[in-house]
């Protein structure tokens, strides 16, 4: 998410002819297919995403959008909602959205004051900030239901579910970055740097039987140790990502990278605090001309909950950290391991150089990521503004490499180009990749002005189709580890007997292909990958009655699993039928 909007291998290049109005890009990619484009129009400009089913919920700073993506190549568009009446002015708008009580509910962050929650509302400062919800249970006619107004606005927001309370929370990162104010609007919030600062987060409780009744219910403290750009009481957090089976958040905070213990969803405490001083001391410094920004921006969890990425969006969304002498260790992503987190074990940047275009630069940093949920690998979809998007294999955490990547340069309109890329998320989803690209108009010579919008990538990598599909995803909201499910079928086994054993694997119902599967007993050890259906067939025979045991091991993204089949004793009177001559041991082919 852009901070600075609250603050005043060898390449592979193809030229893409755009009308003559704008000239000609250069189309830098390798590993993705471009399927659909959908472009916005300046002066609105388009922030994060959120999927439930085949649609995607486009967050935009007028409001949002929702299109269904049934045929990627061709996305419907649903509805473009606007909640201001000054297109553009309704603040960043990130998104969420969940489905209970038989409705659907979408969540917008408001950044910028307004001057009332109604929908029919205009930029005034100070002002409304906070939470917008809406009913999208028809995605043609969404309803605005109430706006909640938090201390400082939200800049980004983290839906967690609470189920066993019919209810979601959501947690509001915000920071006082403008439109202080210590007087309480008439909406009831406040922005402040006094009094030790905006050292909290905002929790919103909406319920699913009641949600027009929505409201904080939490302001946690969090006791953060740094003041951001060296400015006294410039505290917050910038994102927070939840894994719900882990109990545990990670929160981007500025100055510093936490982990959080929500296993009280409704409190959350701080309990680890993560060092690097390649964002760390930048980011408490205050920068005179010429000097980087740094900042924890963003987090996502491995799906083995194993590990958590970081991001810094070094120069703030709009500085340019990508050129050639730019150190590789500021904004980039870094990996940290949870069983001993405080301190990073890899890291990844942009290893393509942006250029100057004009005699100006091209904003480039780490911005925003998730893991592609498939066995066997790491896979980090990641979004760098002008450097597009980057597909990053992690599995080696010390020495993570790019497999896939898309960018389009400017052509002679220069930084005022609507077709160079200006990416600001990007996300898998159900088999494919989705960016959204920031547009808006430059405001000086040197501001990216893509306004590419919203666009649909396949991954032209051989594992793409074994990835596992979710029915609904909000990138800070991870929900379940993946741990594989184990079944053995086949007539029951006894000893000194051949058999047939059957081994099924699956994943939140869905087949893991290629894993490899052990199955032990007497006088047995044999193993196998599965197939294309997350199966793996072996004949086995005995030599004693006792248990049969299926092993799945860990694999990077995949928790493993067991299963077990009973073997009975061998039958009496000299019965080895269908044992053959062979006696005990493994039979057939392996």
């Amino acid at each position: 998410m852009h901070v600075l909007r609250r603050l005043v291998l060898p390449l592979v290049a193809v030229v893409l002819l755009l009308p003559a109005s704008a000239g000609a890009q250069t189309v830098i990619s390798s590993g993705m297919t471009l399927l659909s484009s959908n472009p916005t129009q300046a002066p609105v400009r388009m922030s994060d995403l959120a999927f439930l089913d085949n649609r995607v919920y486009v967050g935009t700073y007028s409001g949002f959008k929702i299109f269904d993506f049934t045929n990627p190549a061709a996305p419907q568009l649903l509805t473009n909602f606007l909640c201001s009446g000054t297109p553009g002015g309704a603040g960043q708008g990130d998104v969420s959205v969940w489905r209970a009580a038989g409705k659907t509910l979408l969540f917008r962050s408001v950044d910028t004051p307004q001057t009332k929650p109604e929908c029919d509302r205009t930029p005034q400062s100070p002002g409304f900030e906070g939470i917008d919800i809406f009913d999208v249970t028809n995605p043609s006619a969404p309803v605005h239901i109430k706006g909640v107004a938090t201390d400082c606005g939200s800049h980004t927001h983290t839906l967690v579910p609470d189920m066993g309370n019919n209810r979601v929370l959501l947690y509001v990162s915000s920071y006082p970055a403008s439109a202080l104010s210590a007087t309480p609007t008439p909406y009831g919030n406040t922005c402040e740097r006094t009094g030790g600062g905006h050292d909290k987060i905002s929790i919103v409780e909406v319920s699913f039987m009641n949600p027009a009744g929505a409201s904080v219910i939490g302001e946690p403290k969090l006791n953060l140790t740094g003041d951001f750009i060296g400015t006294a009481g410039f505290k917050g957090c910038h994102d927070i990502t939840v894994f719900m089976e882990l109990d545990l958040a990670a929160g981007a905070c500025l100055t510093e990278g936490v982990l959080m213990d929500i296993s009280n969803p409704a409190a959350p405490t701080i309990s680890q605090r993560l060092v690097n001083p390649s964002i760390d001391t930048c980011a408490r410094m205050a920068p005179p001309p010429g000097s980087p920004l740094c900042l924890w921006h963003s987090a996502s969890f491995t799906w083995d909950g194993k590990y958590v990425v970081f991001g810094d969006e070094a120069g703030g969304g709009g500085g340019s950290e990508c050129a050639a002498d730019d150190p590789p260790t500021r904004g980039a992503f870094w990996m940290h391991q949870l069983s001993s987190p405080t301190t990073p074990i890899g890291r990844f940047k942009l290893p393509r150089p942006q250029p100057a275009i004009n005699a100006g630069y091209q904003n480039c940093t780490a911005h925003i990521m998730n893991f592609v949920p498939v066995n066997g690998r790491y896979v980090l979809p990641t979004s760098w503004y002008s450097g597009g998007t980057s597909v990053v294999d992690w599995t080696n955490p010390a020495s993570p490499n790019e497999i896939a990547y898309f960018e389009v340069e400017p052509g002679p309109l220069g930084n005022a180009d609507p077709a160079q890329t200006n990416t600001w998320t990007t996300y898998w989803y159900r088999d494919l990749l989705f960016t959204n690209d920031g547009g808006g108009t430059p405001s000086a010579p040197t501001a990216n002005g893509g306004q590419r919008g919203m666009e649909i990538f396949s991954l032209n990598q051989p594992w793409r189709t074994t990835a596992w599909d979710f029915s609904r995803f909000n990138p800070q909201t991870q929900e379940n580890l993946l741990r594989c499910r184990a079944t053995v079928h086949g007539a029951p086994l006894r000893a000194r007997r051949a058999g047939m054993v059957h081994v099924q694997v699956r994943v939140l119902g869905q087949a893991v292909v290629g894993t490899t599967v052990t199955v032990r007993a007497s006088g047995v050890q044999a193993s196998k990958r599965t197939n294309a259906d997350g199966e793996a067939m072996f004949k086995v025979n005995a030599a004693r009655k006792g248990t049969l045991r299926v092993n799945v091991p860990d694999v990077p993204n995949m928790l493993g699993c067991q299963a077990s089949k009973q073997v009975r004793p061998a039958l009496t009177g000299g019965g080895n039928a269908g044992g053959g001559a062979g006696g005990p041991g493994l039979t057939g082919r392996f």
